[in-house]
């Protein structure tokens, strides 16, 4: 398997932010509860610009220390490049001193692990690009949270979103496109705008298979 690159176009949109995303498939938990998707990517694109992006492969399993409520831009993260079937434990050996362990356990076909060895709550998270994908709150001692993605991203013409923010409803299909990545290496995404009625909608073109 390959990197995946995506090509994003906005033909006569006007300008605006196109969010990028992912669901994870719940385990143990529930998504929009304290299981979220999170704004992975967030580009600026004007009428007729366009901006490649590339969805890599390779994962990181992401621990995520915060207080109160996550802010991406306030949290500290621990990062680790994971493969599926892997469980990681998280451990604490004082107030500044943590440790993010890849263990022996033979973990879920498809599924990455984090066992919470510390000694308070965490979130936990899987990140491509050191870029948080999805996130699960308040992780508790002894606990572990399991990741496992569907192939398939969405996009969103969405506005007051930046990248990191947690994805916290369910997202009308009026207003985002599902992209399959099974199978492919590449392929565009087109916005456009109907003059008439200001509908914004994405059509995918030029799927380039493996």
């Amino acid at each position: 398997m390959e990197n995946i690159k995506i090509i994003f176009k906005n033909k006569n949109a006007n300008s605006g932010y196109i969010v990028v995303f992912q669901k994870p498939t719940p385990i143990g938990t529930t998504i929009y509860k304290n299981l979220f998707p999170v704004a992975w990517k967030v580009i600026a694109l004007s009428s007729d610009q366009s901006e490649p992006v590339i969805y890599p492969i390779n994962s990181q399993i992401s621990v995520i220390d915060y207080q109160d409520e996550y802010n991406p831009e306030t949290a500290r993260t621990t990062s680790k490049n994971a493969n599926l079937g892997d469980v990681w434990k998280f451990i604490n050996e004082g107030s500044s001193i943590t440790k993010l362990l890849k263990t022996d356990q033979k973990g879920q076909e498809g599924v990455i692990a984090c066992q919470n060895d510390s000694k308070t709550y965490i979130g936990a998270g899987l990140s491509k690009d050191d870029k948080l994908l999805v996130f699960q709150e308040k992780v508790g001692q002894g606990e572990t949270a399991k990741f496992q993605l569907t192939p398939k991203i969405y996009i969103g013409f969405i506005s007051d979103i930046k990248e990191g923010d947690l994805i916290k409803s369910d997202i009308s299909s009026q207003s985002c496109t599902e992209i399959d990545l099974t199978g492919i290496k590449g392929t565009t995404v087109i916005l456009s705008m109907d003059k008439d009625t200001g509908r914004k909608t994405f059509e995918e073109k030029g799927r380039i298979v493996v």
